[in-house]
């Protein structure tokens, strides 16, 4: 398909008819006492929570009115509270089913959230849950649209459900939430400043470079075990932009039959990725996922050439690192991330950091984590990271308990030790300019916390354990 069509699509995703984004349906999904909020995540979370679907108006990636999807997650607490809204937007799923508005996917990471004292959002994205055609996976634009006509929806229909939140607002997601929540992120402060002010953000081990660091991950010929990223990223992009008029212009024949059977919805994500790791180790001997590519692509992919190739600029369109954000911002990853490479938080936090952000940091959690090792401390660092601005007055205030906390010694020299408080904690040691420069997502309360490397002067020391979070100064001395 020509160039223009690109053009074209381009140009519809930005003068999109003005779609009134109100709720539609509201059914509950059930509840989670304290006490059992407690059970399973410990007693750092301070409510239980109302758990619902909600659907929305929002335009589809062409413009067009589409009814969506997404959980509402309500803290309960006996006094009244206003709370801060945080939106959650979640990883790759399986199938249009396997979304956080049927209690699937990684939905328990919003109700989390929501034990925090938080409402929390979890859209499904377009594509998937009660929205109609194909999911436009790593599509930026249609992840922040619908996003942002969630927050839209619900806030005008909370006071119905005698919901009171405040000003506040935070975002996080996880892998392909990681990019979805840059999308956004970046939408508002670029488009909606407005009507919404983002208090914090931070995106977690997200493909934010489609056009450098994943298309590089994809031409290599090591074995990727994640193949079904790429035609899942493909029939995405095909599907807004319209590049090519089928999928054999683009995969092996080898390939097409499974590739198809995943569009028409006949398998899910999870049975195209095993099955192409097999056809793959037949018939090339490793899961080297450029294997499936003819070879018209691989070289235009390669050689990046033309330039102005509509795929090369359906890439370069979901790149979500070049801008510089103004809220509060941290990328958290693990540097061995075998899905989405590491590099994409490099590179995104080099060229981020060039628009001179006042509060923007990334960290690498853990050297030797993968992805899904990769997401307990990613949302532990979050939590720790948005304790310290969320409002107290519903927050996470410090409790009774965590008050009798002290460092002892202070000033410390190579170790410091965490005194009134028992049980697991997690530690996050930030510098003045608010770097999270030592972090340990889980130790006994009685362990001595390293603080070698560190050069001396005054930290913020945030503990969250199982009787709440708590902040402490700190002197490092030589």
């Amino acid at each position: 398909m020509k160039h223009y069509y690109l053009l074209f699509f381009l140009f519809l995703s930005c003068v999109q008819p003005v779609v009134s984004q109100q709720i539609v349906s509201v059914v509950s999904k059930g509840n989670r006492s304290l006490a059992q909020m407690q059970t399973l995540y410990g007693a750092i979370i301070q409510n239980g929570v109302d758990l619902y679907k909600v659907t929305y108006t929002t335009p589809d990636a062409f413009g067009q009115p589409d009814t969506a999807s997404g959980l509402l997650v309500v803290p309960v607490r006996q006094q009244s509270s206003r709370y801060p809204v945080l939106v959650y937007q979640h990883g790759t799923v399986s199938g249009p089913t396997d979304v956080p508005s049927e209690l699937r996917a990684d939905w328990e990471i919003a109700a989390i959230f929501g034990g925090l004292g938080y409402v929390s959002l979890a859209p499904d994205y377009l594509g998937l849950g009660e929205s109609r055609g194909f999911h436009p996976y790593v599509h930026a634009a249609t992840e922040a649209s619908a996003a942002l006509d969630m927050i839209r929806a619900c806030k005008a229909h909370m006071p119905s459900m005698n919901i009171a939140v405040n000003d506040q607002l935070f975002i996080t997601g996880y892998s392909q939430g990681g990019h979805a929540a840059a999308a956004l992120h970046r939408e508002i402060e670029a488009n909606h400043s407005d009507e919404f002010s983002v208090t914090a953000a931070a995106h977690l081990s997200g493909p934010y470079s489609i056009s450098q660091v994943m298309k590089e991950r994809i031409l290599t010929t090591t074995p990727y075990f994640y193949p079904a990223y790429v035609p899942n990223t493909f029939l995405s992009y095909n599907y807004v932009y319209q590049v090519y008029n089928n999928i054999e212009s683009v995969f092996k024949p080898a390939y097409v039959p499974l590739i198809q059977s995943y569009y028409d919805r006949q398998i899910s994500l999870t049975a195209l990725n095993l099955q192409l790791i097999i056809e793959l180790t037949q018939n090339t001997g490793a899961s080297v996922a450029r294997n499936m590519l003819q070879d018209s692509i691989v070289a235009i992919l390669e050689t990046e050439q033309p330039a102005n190739h509509p795929l090369l600029e359906a890439l370069r369109d979901n790149d979500v690192y070049d801008w510089g954000p103004e809220a509060p911002t941290r990328l958290f990853y693990c540097q061995a991330d075998d899905q989405v490479p590491y590099l994409n938080s490099v590179l995104a936090d080099s060229v981020m950091r060039t628009y001179a952000p006042t509060d923007f940091n990334s960290a690498n959690l853990n050297p030797t984590a993968n992805h899904g090792q990769c997401v307990q401390p990613a949302v532990t660092a979050t939590i720790l990271f948005f304790a310290g601005f969320q409002d107290i007055q519903v927050g996470l205030s410090e409790s009774p308990a965590m008050a009798a906390l002290r460092l002892y010694p202070n000033p410390a020299g190579a170790f410091v030790s965490l005194q009134g408080i028992e049980g697991e904690v997690a530690v996050a040691i930030y510098d003045q300019q608010g770097k999270l420069v030592r972090f340990v997502p889980q130790q006994s309360s009685a362990q001595l916390v390293d603080l070698a490397g560190l050069p001396a002067g005054m930290y913020v020391v945030r503990i969250a354990g199982e009787q709440g979070i708590a902040s402490r100064k700190l002197i490092v001395q030589p």
